[in-house]
């Protein structure tokens, strides 16, 4: 069993690695970990030919200190973090924290180059709706490779409704730790066995038995997003 954080320079970006956001005077703020590349179109589902591409992960990964409605904001986004102004790959456009989304996106810069594949698990081939009892994996920035199941596909966490609930697998020989996530995991693409994502994670227990993640099937509708 390796241990994290899996912190690392990656071009292509891809799926599952480290991004941070630069607060003032270049101080990093929390990392968190990509969870897909997207496009935005005009409606869900349609996306214009030349619509450009963005990085998608957790809200408060973009915006930590917005908790709230929709916040259009600037901020200059790195992988694997800030070293003075190097490593800028995105700029944050849209984030969403409330409801059912957790959920922001930032704009690649045009030499940025992406591929939808999450580290360790595979290329990401669709999205697919959560079905309690499913097998789902992640890797996080903090604790990598880790295996679950869905106990509960629409579930109640503090102010967010309708995310998925899973359970730690914490006896499968294929998780890199003996949690199912810690901080700097948010962001993380929930992933079933073939291919498909299911959501982000949101939260995680605090003594890291299961965590909480948002439908991706949510944050597509209401962004207007589809896979890059």
């Amino acid at each position: 069993m390796s241990s994290g954080p899996y912190v690392w320079k990656e071009r292509p970006l891809a799926a599952g690695i480290q991004i941070a956001v630069a607060g003032f005077g270049g101080f990093n703020i929390a990392p968190g970990t990509i969870g897909c590349f997207v496009r935005q179109g005009p409606k869900p589902g349609v996306v214009e030919a030349d619509s450009p591409p963005y990085l998608l992960t957790a809200g408060h990964v973009l915006k930590p200190q917005k908790k709230g409605g929709i916040t259009p904001i600037d901020a200059r986004v790195y992988q694997p973090e800030p070293a003075g102004w190097i490593n800028g790959v995105a700029t944050t456009s849209e984030v969403h924290y409330a409801g059912t989304l957790d959920a922001g996106i930032a704009l690649l810069d045009d030499d940025t180059k992406y591929r939808n594949y999450v580290w360790k698990i595979g290329d990401i081939k669709d999205i697919a709706d959560p079905v309690d009892g499913m097998i789902v994996q992640k890797h996080g920035r903090t604790t990598g490779r880790t295996v679950g199941r869905i106990t509960m596909s629409s579930y109640t966490y503090g102010d967010f409704h309708d995310l998925i609930q899973i359970t730690f697998d914490k006896d499968n020989p294929a998780n890199n730790a003996k949690r199912f996530g810690s901080e700097g995991d948010s962001g993380a693409p929930i992933m079933t066995g073939e291919g498909r994502l299911v959501g982000i994670l949101h939260a995680v227990d605090d003594d890291g038995s299961g965590g909480y993640a948002c439908k991706i099937r949510n944050i597509f509708n209401e962004m207007r997003l589809s896979l890059a």
